[in-house]
């Protein structure tokens, strides 16, 4: 999507050099500006993009069988409505990402990532089960847990 900016900005840029200005700058200003009209729409549609596939590995993650293009499909459906929810999730770790950059030299992301990644998993599982009605781990077993026998280690315990 930032392709199309940065081919744009170097045409100015050489049709500015051709009309015979001869200043070096404005061939070199009109190139920057052309470039950030190109990139910076080119950037959103590109995070939008980003955001609309965002759930395809949890997807695929609990149908392995499914083939990636519908994985992807079905991302773009769910995310459908909810990719600015998303945005805002992200957006609030930007305090805690700039904290581990600056006070623990990047140390903090070993913390900071699985808690993120963990937030978008449940963010998976609450878009999935509004739109659904629940989640997907509960649609194949119709069966109550055993609490008594529950663990969590052992599959197939949640089964009675």
């Amino acid at each position: 999507f930032c392709l199309p900016g940065i081919v744009i900005g170097i045409v100015i840029g050489v049709l500015v050099g051709i009309s015979g200005s001869g200043d070096e700058t404005l061939v070199a200003i009109c190139m920057v500006v052309a470039m950030l009209i190109g990139i910076i729409p080119g950037t959103i549609l590109a995070t939008i993009k980003q955001y609309s596939y965002a759930m395809a590995p949890y997807i695929l993650y609990e149908n392995p069988g499914m083939k990636a293009n519908e994985a992807i499909t079905k991302s773009k459906e769910l995310m459908n409505g909810n990719k600015w929810r998303l945005f805002c999730l992200l957006f609030s770790f930007t305090g805690w990402a700039l904290l581990s950059v600056f006070f623990s030299c990047g140390i903090g992301h070993l913390w900071l990532n699985p808690y993120m990644e963990a937030s978008v998993a449940i963010f998976y599982r609450e878009i999935y089960a509004e739109r659904y009605g629940r989640p997907y781990d509960y649609q194949s077993y119709e069966q109550p847990v055993n609490s008594d026998t529950y663990n969590p280690y052992n599959e197939g315990s949640y089964l009675q």
